[in-house]
């Protein structure tokens, strides 16, 4: 699992009646990627600092006055071959669905692993029991971007 670091840049449009506090209303509108997801970036971690600029324009689809805000992003994209510490969310007879971050992972059955279901749910892999709220290693062998990254993976 690699947390990447990426300088980015945005034009940001603010209204004239958000111009009594600049710095905050752009560093509130570039914080609120936080937790969210972006193509070319995966899932954001954290945005720090934040250099604004004054473009010395004015949108022509309003009467916003633009801005340049640039800032260093930390973000995770899921590759095939990464290998994360994931939560175990749900256990199902077809697999186990696992998560690092808001990263979702699948590990689809295997032949040789076993399915209970008593009163709480597990999965034996191997000698290994697993149950809703355990940690598994998985490798992602899948990804998938659907406004969310979507992985399929294996036990690592």
């Amino acid at each position: 699992m690699s947390i990447l670091t990426s300088r980015a840049s945005k034009q940001i449009p603010l209204k004239p009646y958000m111009l009594h506090d600049v710095r905050g209303n752009i560093i509130s509108t570039i914080r609120s990627q936080i937790g969210t997801y972006i193509s070319t970036y995966g899932y954001i971690k954290d945005i720090k600092d934040i250099d604004i600029s004054p473009v010395g324009d004015i949108s022509r689809m309003s009467e916003d006055i633009l801005f340049k805000a640039e800032y260093t992003i930390h973000h995770v994209i899921p590759r095939v071959g990464d290998v994360y510490e994931c939560g175990i969310s749900n256990i199902i007879p077809q697999g186990i669905f696992c998560s690092f971050e808001k990263i979702f992972i699948l590990l689809p059955v295997q032949p040789d692993w076993e399915y209970y279901e008593n009163h709480v749910k597990s999965m034996k892999i191997g000698d290994s029991l697993f149950y809703e709220g355990d940690t598994i290693r998985a490798r992602i062998t899948t990804v998938k971007f659907e406004n969310m990254y979507k992985c399929i993976g294996a036990v690592a």
